[in-house]
C-alpha cells in the first residue's frame, strides 16, 4: 500500500504527470486526483505539462494546510485505519520521532472560525436543514396516521411538536449547516436521535443538544412529549478518543441562552476532531514504542526458552546414548556369557559320554552361537549409530 507525507506527495504530483503516477500506485488518475483532493494537495491543471514541454511559464500552486481531522500520511488502497495496524516488521522498524504538530490551539480556533463563518439560528424550520428536514417530515407522517386512526396511538404520535423540540431542532439546524460549511460531513440517523454524529476530515465526533439526563427512544410518552420550551438545553460533543484542549460542554444553566453559543459550538465541533487525530497519532506512537519494546522482549523470552529447549534436547539426547551405550555393554557381555556357555556345553560333552547325537549338538551350537551374533552390538554395527548419533 503506496504512503506519502503531504509534502511528498505535492513535490511528486508537480513532478510528474498525474497520471504516470497513477499507474505505478495502480489506480486510475481520477482516483488519484480525488485523493489528492481530499488531502487538500493541489495538483497541476490541464495543459500544465503542455506547457512545461513548450518551455512555458507555469504557476505552481502552494500546499496549503492539512485540513482539520485529515492524516499527515496520505495513502492509497485500504481501510482509512490501516495505518493503525501492527507493521509486521515492527521489530525491525526504526520508529519515527513522535509527531509534532505546529498549529496552536488558538491559531485552530480561528481557522475553524473563520471556516464556520457567521452561524444564525433561524427563526422557523422553513428551510430546514436536510437532516431536521427529514424528522419533520416523518412527523408530518405520523401525525397524518395518528389522526387517521380511531384510536390515540402514542406510539405514532409526532415527535417535535412541542416548542421544546422546536427549538432543540432549531439549534441543531443552525450548527449542522455551519459545520457542513466549515468542511464537515454531518448525519441524522435514527427515528429520534440524541446525538448527531459529525465527520470531520477522517475524524467522527459527536454533538448532542437536549435537556440534561433526558432519554429518547423510538417513541415517547405523553410526559415526555410535554416539556415546554424553558427547559434548559445542554450542549456536549463526545470523542471516541480522550482529548485536552476544546471546550465540550455548555449547559445553559450555567452558560446562559445555548443560542448564544453556536458559533462557539460549531468551531469546537471542529476543533475536537483535530484535536481527536492529534491524540490517536500520538497515542499510536507511543504504543508503537510500547509494542515494539513488547515483541523484543517476546522475541528474546522465545530465544532464551528455544536455546533451553536446545540444552534440554542435548542432554536427553545424550542420556540416551548413554543408555544405549549401557544396553550394548549389556548384550555384548550377555553375547559372550552365551559363547562361553556353548564353549563349556561342548568341552563338558566331550569330556564325558552323555550319548548326543553329533548332528543333534551341532545344530544346537549353531543355534545358540547365532543368536550371540545376532544381539552382539559388533558384529551388527550397532555401536556406530551411537557414535553418529552423537555428531547430530
Amino acid at each position: 500500500m503506496p504512503t506519502y507525507s503531504r509534502e511528498e506527495l505535492y513535490d511528486l504530483v508537480w513532478r510528474e504527470p498525474v497520471r504516470t503516477i497513477a499507474s505505478g500506485v495502480g489506480i486510475s488518475d481520477v482516483a488519484f486526483a480525488k485523493v489528492c483532493r481530499r488531502h487538500n494537495v493541489p495538483i497541476p491543471p490541464r495543459g500544465h505539462w503542455a506547457k512545461v514541454e513548450a518551455g512555458k511559464r507555469t504557476l505552481k500552486v502552494p500546499l496549503p494546510p492539512r485540513s482539520l481531522g485529515m492524516p499527515q500520511i496520505v495513502r492509497f488502497g485500504g481501510h482509512r485505519w490501516a495505518y493503525h495496524e501492527v507493521p509486521r516488521n515492527l521489530i525491525e522498524m526504526e520508529i519515527s520521532s513522535p509527531p509534532k504538530f505546529e498549529e496552536s490551539l488558538g491559531d485552530l480556533v480561528s481557522r475553524a472560525t473563520r471556516a464556520v463563518g457567521k452561524v444564525v439560528v433561524p427563526k422557523d424550520l422553513s428551510r430546514a436543514h436536510r437532516g431536521i428536514a427529514k424528522l419533520l417530515q416523518d412527523d408530518i407522517v405520523r401525525r397524518k396516521k395518528q389522526e387517521s386512526l380511531s384510536y390515540v396511538s402514542m406510539f405514532d404520535a409526532p415527535l417535535f411538536e412541542t416548542p421544546f423540540e422546536r427549538r432543540r431542532l432549531r439549534v441543531l439546524d443552525a450548527i449542522l449547516t455551519a459545520l457542513e460549511r466549515g468542511g464537515a460531513r454531518t448525519a441524522v440517523r435514527g427515528k429520534d436521535p440524541d446525538r448527531f454524529p459529525i465527520t470531520v476530515g477522517e475524524q467522527d465526533v459527536y454533538l448532542a443538544i437536549d435537556h440534561p439526563g433526558y432519554q429518547r427512544s423510538g417513541w415517547r410518552t405523553s410526559t415526555q412529549a410535554g416539556l415546554p420550551a424553558s427547559h434548559k438545553l445542554r450542549a456536549s460533543i463526545t470523542t471516541s478518543y480522550k482529548i485536552d484542549g476544546p471546550r465540550t460542554t455548555w449547559d445553559e444553566q450555567i452558560d446562559g441562552p445555548v443560542e448564544s453559543h453556536v458559533v462557539e459550538i460549531a468551531v469546537n465541533v471542529l476543533v475536537a476532531a483535530e484535536m481527536q487525530y492529534r491524540a490517536r497519532e500520538v497515542g499510536h506512537h507511543e504504543w508503537l514504542i510500547k509494542r515494539k519494546a513488547e515483541l523484543i522482549k517476546e522475541e528474546q523470552a522465545r530465544k532464551v526458552e528455544a536455546e533451553r529447549q536446545e540444552i534440554e534436547r542435548r542432554r536427553r539426547a545424550e542420556q540416551a546414548r548413554t543408555e544405549r551405550l549401557l544396553g550394548e555393554a549389556t548384550a555384548l557381555r550377555q553375547a559372550n556369557d552365551i559363547r562361553n556357555y556353548v564353549h563349556s556345553v561342548l568341552d563338558r560333552i566331550a569330556s564325558s559320554d552323555l550319548g548326543i547325537a553329533r548332528e543333534e549338538l551341532d545344530a544346537w551350537r549353531d543355534w545358540a552361537l547365532a543368536q550371540a551374533d545376532r544381539i552382539d552390538p559388533v558384529i551388527s554395527r550397532e555401536f556406530l549409530n551411537d557414535r553418529q548419533a552423537g555428531t547430530d
